[in-house]
């Protein structure tokens, strides 16, 4: 049985990502990919791929275990996103 319902499940990444995203902070934002998450929740062939900065970078992709989502980096990768990139999908694996 899943850890978070749908609505759970999308506010636990939103939280989670908060602080490494600010753009997460604007409520009209956090609002829009918060839905996006618990609908790919709730059905998970539904595809979602949202925007998480200005730039373009930082992604948020279906994971291959339906129903979760995962954080990619699209650029070029240094040592330090693919470090971020791990953490923080680290992190979004343990709200499964």
């Amino acid at each position: 049985m899943a850890k978070y319902n749908p609505t759970e499940y999308a506010q636990a990444v939103i939280e989670t990502l908060r602080p490494h995203f600010p753009d997460l902070e604007n409520p009209g934002i956090a609002k829009v990919i918060g839905e996006a998450i618990r609908k790919h929740r709730e059905t998970p062939s539904d595809e979602i791929a949202c925007i998480l900065d200005a730039n373009g970078m930082w992604r948020l992709y279906a994971h291959p275990t339906p129903g979760q989502v995962e954080l990619v980096c699209m650029r070029a990768q240094s040592p330090e996103a693919n470090e971020r990139e791990r953490d923080l999908n680290g992190l979004l694996d343990a709200l499964a």
